[in-house]
C-alpha cells in the first residue's frame, strides 16, 4: 500500500513539528514513530520509511562535511564549524580526507558547498580569461 498525498503531506508536518528552533525533540519523533507504528501493518511501514526518511533529510540540512587533502587538526576544524554556525545550525560534523583536492578544502552543509582548492581557483582564473 502507497502512502497518497494528503499522508505525505502529514508525515511531512509531522517531521517538521519534531523540530524546535532547528533543533531536535527526540522524544517528539519517537512518540510519533510510535503512533505511526499503530497504523495497520502495512500502512504502517509506508508511513514511518517515509517518515524516517523525510527526517534523515531534514537532519542533513544541518549536518557539515568537511573535506580536506589531508587531514584536519580539531582545532582547525572547531575554526570552520565556528565560521559556518554564525549562518546555519549544526548538528554534525563529518570529515573526509580527498586527496582529489590536492590543496585546499570543501564544506557542505545543506545544499550548499562551499570550495577553495587549487581546481576551483584555477578555474576562476580560466572563467576570468575567458571572460
Amino acid at each position: 500500500m502507497k502512502l497518497n498525498l494528503k499522508q505525505k503531506k502529514s508525515i511531512s508536518r509531522l517531521v517538521e513539528s519534531c523540530f524546535d528552533n532547528n533543533k531536535i525533540d527526540d522524544p517528539k519523533a519517537r512518540l510519533i514513530i510510535k503512533q505511526l507504528k499503530s497504523l495497520p501493518d502495512g500502512q504502517a511501514i509506508q508511513a514511518i520509511s517515509f517518515f524516517l526518511k523525510k527526517l534523515r533529510l531534514r537532519l542533513e540540512q544541518n549536518t557539515i562535511l568537511i573535506e580536506s587533502a589531508t587531514r584536519l587538526s580539531s582545532q582547525e576544524i572547531r575554526q570552520i564549524v565556528a565560521q559556518i554556525s554564525k549562518e546555519h545550525t549544526v548538528y554534525q560534523i563529518q570529515t573526509n580526507v580527498n586527496p582529489s583536492l590536492i590543496t585546499g578544502i570543501r564544506v557542505k552543509i545543506g545544499n550548499t558547498v562551499l570550495e577553495d582548492s587549487f581546481f576551483s581557483r584555477a578555474e576562476q582564473l580560466t572563467n576570468l580569461i575567458n571572460g
